[in-house]
């Protein structure tokens, strides 16, 4: 975010080439534990948006800011910053959260669809696979589509109590009692 202010106050300031300079390092910075939560952001962030419109955080972190108060306009900087980045599983999973509060028809397809983008990434996260599994449950999705999932990321999954938890599940359910005991055995859940 300092990155994104240095650019705006280079702007303010009439020094053009900064202000490019200082948001093209912001756009180069990780997003993890980036959370802009104060209002006087959302100018900066827009004028950021305005200056390169192919700037996929921008709008990103303008979202996530925004999603309380105004959640229509935040799902539509997520779905842009989806399609400047569609490699970006966290902006995937806001997007899987806003469609599944929302009661229009399709809204939950849309949001499976996006949270099967998320798991899809190289990295999947093991709290998307989770929350997938939460959003095929409520849709009547198979166990064996389910525990699929959860099998094939099974290296991610362990590295959660909740994903590894819903995965334990699955496997009694489907009768892998035996697997389920051993994943068991060798786990300290944290409550």
């Amino acid at each position: 975010m300092v990155y994104y202010y240095l650019g705006y106050f280079a702007e303010r300031q009439g020094d053009s080439q900064n202000a490019l300079a200082y948001r093209k390092q912001a756009q180069l910075q990780r997003p993890d534990y980036v959370f802009p939560f104060q209002q006087e952001v959302i100018d900066v962030l827009r004028s950021a948006i305005a200056a390169n419109p192919l700037d996929a955080r921008a709008p990103y972190y303008l979202g996530n800011l925004l999603y309380d108060w105004q959640p229509d306009e935040a799902v539509s900087l997520w779905e842009k910053s989806s399609v400047l980045d569609p490699a970006a599983p966290v902006t995937w999973r806001n997007l899987a959260i806003a469609y599944s509060h929302q009661t229009t028809e399709g809204s939950k397809s849309k949001a499976i669809a996006c949270l099967e983008k998320a798991v899809n990434n190289p990295n999947p996260f093991p709290t998307h696979l989770a929350e997938l599994d939460q959003l095929y449950k409520s849709e009547g999705t198979p166990v064996e589509k389910r525990l699929a999932m959860f099998e094939k990321n099974q290296k991610v999954v362990v590295k959660k109590d909740d994903a590894l938890g819903a995965m334990i599940n699955l496997k009694i359910f489907a009768g892998k009692t035996d697997e389920s005991i051993s994943l068991l055995k060798n786990r300290t859940f944290s409550i």
